[in-house]
């Protein structure tokens, strides 16, 4: 991907000069911070190793960033299109792989691509999120019957997942992104023909896999009972752990990629590589591994990207939307995932660059 950059830039000189308004946009500015400042944790991380792998992790997430952030604003398009698509093929391709290892396969969770269930179900929700109300609900952006019918049927395998992975924190992020227009008053049209497919992938499981059914609605259930520790799956006790972690060292943390160094010392358990598990809320995992400092820059970040979405869809972008409500995707799942460095928000923040200074006009 670096390469790329540096390729980009050498093909399309005007390039260069977008990448430096893009540097110094809030949200790279914020994102260089925070993975400046998880550098400098190293010298207090009880493993160096684990940081210095984390930080690696952030700056190459940064670079992609900058790539998506030069792109033309058809082929931030094109490249959401392609993703949902991927996303559909991934679902057949999950019957036929094998699960990643033998304790998600005991579980008879549906996953793809090696991707922890809850992972991927979360993932397909972020995505579904934002080509569904940032292209596929606007006529100007498809003109084409045949891509529309392609895009909305690639819908419509992807959200099949869902549901098959049991992913409880995706099938209430699902129906979040189903609430959200009500509550901007934008397009809610979209989100009914959103709960309409919903309705029709879960009618087809209830038809043809009843044994799953009884399965399903037996986990999804559990919902109702928010307040059991049983519900939470353990993350509650590693929720106190993170938290008790933060309050030894609150400013610095305890290292960026550390807290599943320390997490066995408070919880008990640890995996063959050592560590234990990890915090299951990017917010709490920020907060424990790189202090308040850490926090703030984390929350500038995604605040920013929050702004610029919201600007963007103020001022009549489409895919500025449908991005707000990827974000909104983004942030509910990272509640109960350590989504801080994984790759998607990356490509949200990527997007906005390049939309933010009009993506379409420049090379």
């Amino acid at each position: 991907m670096a390469v790329g950059l540096i390729l980009r830039i050498l093909e399309y000189p005007k390039a260069l000069g977008i990448l430096v308004k893009n540097l110094l946009s809030p949200i790279s500015l914020s994102a260089l911070l925070f993975t400046l400042w998880s550098l400098v944790s190293v010298f207090w991380a009880s493993n160096a190793a684990w940081a210095l792998l984390r930080v690696s992790t952030y700056v190459g997430l940064f670079v992609i960033m900058q790539a998506i952030g030069l792109l033309k604003r058809e082929h931030i398009k094109r490249m959401w299109e392609l993703l949902l698509l991927g996303a559909a093929l991934s679902v057949p391709l999950g019957f036929i792989l094998p699960p990643p290892n033998e304790m998600i396969a005991a579980s008879g969770r549906f996953t793809s691509g090696g991707e922890d269930p809850n992972d991927y179900a979360n993932l397909i929700v972020v995505i579904v999120g934002v080509v569904f109300y940032g292209i596929l609900m606007f006529k100007g952006e498809v003109r084409n019957r045949l891509q529309r019918f392609i895009l909305i049927g690639s819908a419509l395998v992807a959200v099949v997942a869902i549901p098959l992975s049991l992913s409880r924190t995706a099938l209430v992020n699902l129906l979040a992104i189903a609430t959200v227009p009500f509550l901007l008053r934008r397009n809610t049209k979209s989100a009914i023909k959103l709960a309409i497919l919903m309705g029709l992938v879960l009618g087809g499981i209830i038809i043809f896999s009843p044994d799953f059914t009884d399965e399903m609605i037996q986990r999804f259930s559990t919902l109702q009972h928010l307040e059991q520790e049983e519900t939470w799956a353990g993350r509650m006790d590693i929720w106190r752990a993170a938290v008790e972690v933060f309050s030894e060292r609150p400013l610095t943390g305890t290292g960026a990629g550390n807290f599943a160094f320390v997490s066995p010392y408070y919880i008990g358990a640890m995996r063959e590589d050592g560590g234990g598990g990890v915090a299951h809320n990017m917010f709490l995992s920020v907060v424990a591994e790189t202090g308040l400092i850490g926090l703030f820059l984390f929350a500038a970040l995604l605040l920013s990207a929050y702004t610029s979405a919201w600007s963007l869809m103020r001022r009549g972008e489409n895919l500025g939307y449908g991005l707000l409500i990827g974000l909104f995707a983004y942030t509910i799942a990272g509640l109960t995932l350590t989504w801080e460095y994984v790759k998607i928000p990356y490509f949200l923040y990527g997007s906005l660059l390049a939309l933010r200074i009009g993506g379409s006009k420049h090379a």
